[in-house]
């Protein structure tokens, strides 16, 4: 599956140097094989249709213009699957973007990034007939659309701008001010194709009225959550000249794409509530047993359990990694399977980057680069482990379930991970809410089986055996 970065700039010059910004400088560093295809309109050459833009919507309606009418046939011409569409001037990559195609459900809904502060005023959308606004939610979080930072199928993204036109153009409303304007009228009336949050702020974070102290940079360089863990793929700083602090400085971005070491250094998650597995992983010291994690990609969830096991001087333990890679076709949730962009480069970068960390850690890491069914046909009588002298070793401590997310395949996990492990074995499990019937089948089965709930949240959940 191809992706690529969308972005559209106008001015008065016939050129912008988009080379110059930093998301391409730092799109490229850590994605230099993806295309940005950037749009650029000399407004000089677009006057008159300017002219009958402000005649109907007002004040900023060029936004509406080069963001929405121009960019829809621009967008028409773009070669790719799904695309990324973001500012161009205020917006740094922090990461390679492949993993966001498994993120979220892009068959059915357009990613749009949310901030706090909300735009429209209350006064303007009150102008709005039969307008709906935000939910009490919403509100009461202050998770309010920006529409600078958008995941999309190329298809969809198409489909939504045609929609703009032909159902929110169409009402003359001529307060919109601003693209901001259209999309959160488009949004709250539930227009189709569907808008989707990104509440987790997984693709981005949008920094108008957030505070620096929300985040920190970790040993990486990277933008990390103080809240969730998360470390958004894009911060976009826009805002900072309104009064909201400015991460761009803040955290000297520019170091992220600064130094191409940094990119063999990166070791990171594409999940919410990485404390539940730290959490997790704490509860096994003195547990005998090795230490599994199926579905590394590009080695999140292993670093944070080595770290976890570092901090609670759990040290020694044999740890393995279990996937394919390869770009092979996988179950992301149920009854729905996709290419994940998981191929063997991200392999390569992941063991570079994991022997690397590990090099003067207390651990021993392994990867298997099999499928999990695989794995369980080949080691069913345990895992080889030279140390001094050679081992087999067929008892499990502690298994993070983070490969397939289909109740068959995961059954199918359980079954042979539950007779090799010990009592006292802790288990993690990813991404339970939207992708299988976690709590249906999957809880029920632990419950009848000996096993008891460590902590839950909307994303992960951990169990131990009694």
């Amino acid at each position: 599956m191809k992706i690529k970065l969308v972005t559209v700039t106008w001015s008065h010059e016939d050129s912008f140097d988009i080379y110059k910004t930093s998301l391409y400088k730092s799109f490229k560093q850590f994605n230099p094989t993806i295309d940005i295809e950037h749009f650029h309109f000399n407004r000089g050459h677009h006057q008159q249709e300017e002219h009958n833009f402000a005649a109907r919507f007002g004040a900023e309606s060029e936004y509406l213009l080069y963001k929405i009418q121009f960019l829809l046939e621009k967008v028409k011409t773009i070669d790719s699957d799904y695309i990324i569409f973001c500012d161009a001037n205020d917006v740094t990559c922090m990461r390679p973007v492949d993993y966001l195609l498994d993120m979220f459900d892009l068959d059915n809904n357009i990613i749009v990034g949310h901030e706090k502060n909300t735009w429209p005023t209350q006064e303007r959308k009150n102008t709005w007939p039969n307008y709906t606004d935000y939910s009490e939610q919403d509100k009461n979080n202050r998770t309010f659309l920006n529409s600078g930072m958008i995941l999309s199928r190329t298809d969809k993204f198409i489909e939504m701008l045609q929609s703009m036109i032909d159902n929110v153009f169409s009402t003359e409303i001529n307060t919109f001010s601003n693209d901001q304007g259209v999309y959160t009228y488009y949004y709250n009336m539930g227009i189709q194709p569907k808008i989707k949050l990104d509440y987790g702020n997984i693709f981005a974070v949008n920094t108008f009225s957030r505070s620096t102290d929300e985040f920190y940079l970790n040993e990486h360089s990277i933008v990390v959550s103080h809240q969730t863990g998360v470390m958004p793929c894009f911060i976009h700083d826009n805002g900072w000249n309104h009064g909201s602090p400015k991460y761009f400085e803040f955290f000297d971005l520019q170091k992220v794409y600064s130094s191409k070491k940094n990119i063999h250094e990166y070791l990171s998650g594409n999940g919410l509530d990485y404390h539940v597995l730290t959490d997790a992983i704490k509860q096994i010291k003195n547990v005998p047993g090795i230490v599994c994690e199926i579905g590394t990609r590009r080695g999140g969830g292993v670093r944070t359990m080595i770290e976890a096991l570092i901090q609670n001087d759990d040290k020694d333990r044999n740890i393995i990694c279990i996937d394919p890679y390869g770009d092979i076709e996988y179950s992301v949730s149920e009854g729905r399977m996709i290419h994940g962009c998981y191929d063997n480069k991200m392999r390569n970068e992941f063991l570079t980057s994991i022997y690397d960390y590990i090099l003067n850690k207390p651990v021993n890491l392994l990867l298997f680069n099999f499928e999990d069914t695989e794995f369980f046909e080949r080691f069913s009588d345990g895992v080889p482990i030279y140390n001094r002298v050679k081992s087999i070793i067929n008892q499990y401590a502690f298994v993070f379930f983070d490969g397939p997310h289909d109740t068959t395949s995961i059954m199918k996990e359980i079954d042979f991970f539950n007779s090799r492990s010990v009592t006292g074995a802790v288990w993690v499990f990813d991404d339970i809410t939207e992708n299988y019937p976690h709590e249906q089948i999957i809880e029920k089965w632990l419950f009848e089986n000996g096993w008891i709930l460590l902590k839950k949240t909307s994303e992960k959940a951990s169990y131990r055996k009694v």
